[in-house]
């Protein structure tokens, strides 16, 4: 009987296999047919509400970008630096007051993303009319490394700065911020040539920091003079300070995010403390310095919700300066007294301008806003908000310091006072009303006297 050979079985497997390929294949331009077919037959009102809803998608993506480019315009604006062309107009450089300036006018300028996403250059130029003084500067800024958001800065500047002022830790302030309002009542200022090189990153998520090589030259735009020697026959005054050395500032805010943009990136809001820290050292000798001192600065800002009690702000400062410093580098206090005048938070509102002066101090300033506990109207939506503030300092050697008074917060300042915001909301500012008293070891004698009136003005946006 004949066998049957296996290699058959193999022969109609593949036979079997290439016919249903075959017939798979004949089969598939059908199918292509028969689509293109119901495509054609689709209902033209199909087609309308396809291209209706087309054209509603385009019409809101297009709707999209240009909300998008108006908060862009608007954040811009409140940075106090929206574009004009290829640059950026510095709105701070183009008009301010202060006590000792009078009305400033001037202009500001550097080059934005639309010349350059990796550099800006820059500067301005402004008239004090009170003081009868020009004041300028310029600067460029170089972005080494877009992650790490690092930076080259490299400025000059012919500008005044407050006498015994606080650091600015490196940062600009945006135009709204009501913590700025302290500068319009600054008395007594320092005329300043600066020259420094500054670079900063941010090398660790959360914080950022900086390393400056500084020079600079303050003269005193009031009488005073320092004692720089002095003998049983001989006394040695200097009413001119070369400064020289190396500053580093640091500022860490755990949970804050970072909002990226073309050419820059910012910080968003925080939740926890924000901390900032500056330590400087100052060189004798070393590119004309002249004083060798260490100078530490710090300050604390958290603000939280509390349930039923509403909004809590706390903000602390403190500082310390070794060395033999001039009236220029030590701490002057933030004395923002007027019979009536603008409420500058983190300042005291009873204290007078440059009251008191330390080289080591501690103040805390703590506002609790309660919210609209009272009756609202349309342009009436009043919050209250209690205020108090504490400081501390002193100061060795006062007898080095000529020709001005000087006075120390051994004893410790107290104030308290109660504000009434947004008695008027006209939606875009809002302006409230506020009293002040000096309370404790260094209140006055007269009861009229201890007392100091504030306007508030809050910015909603």
């Amino acid at each position: 009987m004949k066998q049957s050979n296996p290699h058959l079985w193999h022969k109609y497997i593949l036979s079997a296999g290439f016919m249903l390929s075959g017939f798979l294949l004949a089969a598939q331009p059908t199918v292509k047919r028969e689509q293109v077919i119901v495509r054609d037959t689709t209902p033209i009102d199909s087609l309308n509400n396809v291209m209706r809803r087309a054209v509603q998608l385009d019409d809101s993506i297009r709707i999209a970008q240009r909300s998008a480019r108006v908060d862009q315009t608007n954040q811009a604006i409140i940075d106090g630096r929206p574009a004009l062309w290829v640059f950026k107009v510095d709105i701070n450089r183009i008009f301010h007051y202060n006590r000792y300036q009078g009305l400033y006018l001037g202009l500001g300028l550097h080059t934005g993303d639309r010349l350059s996403k990796l550099f800006s250059v820059g500067g301005y130029w402004g008239y004090g009319f009170g003081s009868k003084s020009a004041a300028y500067g310029v600067d460029g800024i170089l972005l080494m490394d877009r992650q790490s958001d690092t930076r080259l800065k490299l400025e000059l500047s012919h500008d005044f700065t407050e006498s015994g002022g606080l650091p600015d830790y490196g940062e600009v302030k945006r135009l709204l911020d009501a913590s700025g309002f302290y500068k319009l009542l600054v008395r007594r200022m320092d005329l300043m040539d600066l020259r420094q090189v500054t670079v900063s990153a941010r090398p660790v998520r959360y914080l950022r920091a900086g390393v400056s090589l500084f020079q600079s030259v303050k003269t005193p735009t009031y009488d005073y003079a320092y004692v720089v020697d002095q003998n049983n026959s001989i006394t040695v005054l200097d009413k001119q300070f070369h400064f020289s050395g190396l500053s580093l500032n640091l500022r860490y805010a755990f949970g804050e995010g970072l909002v990226r943009e073309p050419g820059f990136a910012k910080p968003s809001a925080a939740i926890y403390p924000v901390v900032k820290m500056q330590f400087t050292r100052g060189m004798d000798g070393w590119f004309d310095g002249q004083y060798s001192f260490e100078r530490y600065d710090l300050q604390v800002e958290q603000t939280f919700q509390t349930k039923n009690l509403g909004r809590t702000s706390l903000s602390l400062q403190a500082g310390i300066a070794s060395g033999d410093l001039p009236y220029c580098n030590l701490f002057a206090g933030r004395g923002g007294y007027g019979r009536f005048t603008i409420y500058a938070p983190q300042s005291f509102a009873t204290m007078r301008q440059n009251e008191f002066v330390s080289d080591r101090y501690a103040s805390l300033y703590f506002t609790q806003n309660f919210g609209k506990v009272l009756p609202r109207s349309k342009h009436f939506n009043p919050e209250v908000a209690w205020c108090a503030s504490a400081g501390f300092g002193d100061l060795r050697q006062p007898e080095k310091h000529r020709y001005i008074d000087i006075r120390t917060l051994t004893r410790g300042y107290f104030e308290s006072g109660l504000l009434i915001n947004n008695l008027l909301d006209l939606k875009v500012y809002n302006i409230g009303f506020g009293a002040f008293y000096r309370l404790g070891p260094y209140a006055f004698p007269a009861f009229s006297d201890n007392i100091a009136l504030k306007f508030s003005v809050n910015i909603p946006f």
